[in-house]
């Protein structure tokens, strides 16, 4: 089972400008309308889409070792090494990684 991290995807910083340059063929668009009517100066967030690179590209990421992952009493989720375990997790790329992710995303999400 592969994890997707919130910090690998919070990492790539895709502004709302360049969402809405990308968006700009779209008369109607739900994410535009977003932009539009709401204050969402964070820009897009990619970790949802890390998930789908992952499903049909696994060899852009890099991983952990394998391991469980369970949960603590506050509804945290641990993650413990161990070879045997079944779980790993995308790590998080550097700076050029995390630009050429967006321009991957950007491209296919076109």
């Amino acid at each position: 089972m592969y994890l997707s991290p919130s910090p690998v995807g919070g990492a790539i910083e895709y502004p709302a400008e360049t969402v809405m340059k990308d968006l700009a063929a779209f008369a109607v668009h739900p994410i535009k309308e977003v932009y539009r009517n709401k204050d969402c100066n964070t820009g897009q967030k990619m970790w949802d889409y890390l998930c789908v690179v992952n499903a049909v590209e696994p060899k852009r990421f890099s991983y952990s070792q394998p391991g469980f992952v369970s949960l603590n009493e506050v509804g945290e989720i641990c993650y413990t090494e161990d070879r045997q375990g079944n779980f790993v997790y995308q790590l998080p790329g550097d700076k050029i990684w995390n630009e050429n992710m967006l321009d991957f995303l950007r491209f296919y999400g076109k």
